[in-house]
């Protein structure tokens, strides 16, 4: 590449990303004899490639600004992947760090793979310690108050914005924000019973992995059967893209002064006022806490291997 060719450093990155990105590559062919799926430079899912090209964006446009010298992505060291790191302590928690750091090592493998280069950012890595989660607490913790949610959906309903349909599909449902943006009239099956009788919700959200939800209770039915009435079946129910309900739901907690509470969540934090909701009708339904466990886990799309450590971040009460 000559010298007035030279693509950026973003660029560079992202290109060895993409040429490591192999969607519904059998991982288990991957794995070790004990189960253990060893690090590798494929990019298995579109997920992780967007992760990936986001992180390489940012960071790399960062070091390039730092040091105007580099030009080549194979002469970023470790260090200048610490300083960017080390940029972003004030405005991302340690878990997110983390994040970061893993992420860097998956592409400095893609880097070598691609450019057939010896990038090492793995030996001397420094995941620094967030400001505003000094002690590697979470963050996206929180599980909204009734009452605020009741406050949100006044407020939404009195603005009358589309996103006031995602709030009330995730707090009926569970759906992750980029759900609320895909889900259309043909995912409402109320010619299904589900496990309570009133119908099922499908969708498609992270990973890919289709899932269907079952409706809690009438009033659940009546609302998506307004919702899908007169439309066709591939139109949107919410009609927004996942950015702007974001958006919208911030706006609406910082007018109502509550976004202080949930610094570092929306939307995560109604699908946890969901999870309890799941739960508590479990429960009274005469569910063990074994299979509540389990069912909550598959309605909130984590599948049915996932414990009770793991569903407690998401159900507050569960007693």
């Amino acid at each position: 590449m000559s010298k007035n060719n030279t693509k950026s450093l973003q660029n560079q990155a992202v290109s060895a990303i993409l040429g490591c990105f192999r969607p519904g590559i059998d991982k288990h062919s991957l794995k070790t004899p004990t189960g253990k799926l060893e690090d590798t430079y494929h990019v298995f899912s579109y997920a992780q490639r967007k992760a990936l090209r986001d992180l390489a964006n940012q960071a790399f446009r960062y070091v390039k600004a730092q040091h105007p010298d580099i030009r080549l992505i194979k002469d970023v060291t470790v260090d200048n992947i610490n300083e960017f790191l080390e940029s972003k302590v004030s405005s991302c928690s340690t878990e997110t760090l983390k994040q970061y750091a893993s992420k860097f090592r998956k592409m400095a493998r893609c880097i070598n793979r691609v450019y057939r280069v010896s990038v090492n950012w793995d030996e001397g890595l420094v995941v620094p310690k967030s400001l505003i989660t000094p002690n590697g607490e979470r963050q996206r913790t929180q599980q909204m108050a009734k009452d605020d949610y009741k406050a949100i959906m006044d407020r939404a309903n009195a603005s009358r914005s589309k996103a006031t349909v995602a709030f009330q599909l995730t707090a009926r449902f569970g759906l992750r924000v980029e759900g609320n943006a895909k889900i259309k009239a043909k995912n409402v099956h109320l010619d299904r019973a589900g496990k309570w009788g009133f119908g099922q919700v499908s969708i498609r959200e992270k990973g890919g992995k289709l899932r269907y939800i079952d409706i809690i209770d009438a009033d659940g039915r009546v609302y998506v059967q307004w919702l899908v009435e007169g439309k066709n079946p591939n139109d949107l129910l919410v009609g927004i893209k996942k950015g702007s309900i974001n958006k919208q739901l911030n706006r609406t907690m910082t007018a109502l002064g509550i976004k202080k509470n949930y610094a570092e969540t929306a939307t995560h934090s109604i699908r946890k006022l969901y999870a309890q909701m799941c739960w508590d009708n479990c429960r009274k339904a005469g569910l063990s806490e074994r299979e509540a466990v389990a069912y909550v886990n598959v309605q909130l799309g984590h599948g049915d291997t996932r414990d009770r450590r793991l569903l407690s971040k998401y159900v507050a009460n569960m007693h």
